[in-house]
């Protein structure tokens, strides 16, 4: 948006809510050094002679789940016409499983990982923890995929690389059903989405029932 209306250059520094391999790696392509990123975890009092707040382009009322929903086509659109050119080309499976065994949080973590490694794999799909991937492999790997599994976590925002008809299984536990995004995304880019549901549990884990998904792939 910055540099859509002519501002990018104009700014010193940029405050953010953190600084991750993949903020510094987006903004570099936007030929923002790291020099002039400024954490918020760090550094909780700034003082400047004039700040530019955005207003969030489509968070309004109502919930989180409900807003991302409302996610417009153009930043999907915009993020793919950017940075798919720059995608790694690596030696990856196109039946991808988003593996979350690497967060930090307990919620959309898969209780009997084991049996569900045990079980996908024997249906020809690997595993890839995408912390362990830098953005431009994470590109190629979604846009290399034909069909990609996984809980519902932030993984599946790297939908907006996808190829038309990518098919997509989401698994959610059946009290998380209205989390839209990822369906909206999949939408807006005529991929083929599916939610998997799962019993409910108090921590928002999720225990696959077998059975379930042998139906899914018949």
């Amino acid at each position: 948006i910055l540099k859509k209306n002519g501002y990018l250059k104009k700014v010193d520094f940029f405050y953010l809510p953190d600084l991750n391999k993949f903020i510094i790696e987006t903004l570099k392509h936007y030929g923002i050094k790291k020099k002039q990123l400024i954490n918020s975890k760090k550094f909780k009092h700034i003082y400047s002679d004039e700040v530019l707040v955005l207003e969030h382009p489509y968070f309004k009322k109502g919930t989180i789940a409900s807003n991302f929903s409302r996610i417009p086509k153009w930043i999907p659109l915009l993020l793919k016409k950017k940075f798919l050119k720059h995608k790694r080309k690596f030696n990856c499976s196109n039946k991808v499983f988003i593996d979350r065994s690497d967060s930090k949080f307990i919620h959309f973590s898969i209780k009997n990982y084991k049996e569900t490694k045990i079980f996908f794999e024997n249906k020809g799909f690997k595993f890839y923890e995408l912390s362990k991937l830098n953005l431009f492999k994470t590109i190629y790997l979604f846009n290399n995929a034909k069909i990609i599994a996984g809980p519902h976590g932030a993984g599946f925002a790297n939908l907006v690389f996808c190829k038309k008809n990518t098919k997509v299984y989401e698994i959610l536990p059946i009290n998380e059903s209205k989390r839209n995004v990822y369906s909206k995304i999949s939408k807006l880019l005529k991929l083929k989405h599916h939610k998997l549901f799962t019993r409910n549990d108090k921590d928002f884990q999720i225990y696959l029932d077998f059975k379930l998904i042998n139906k899914l792939f018949k």
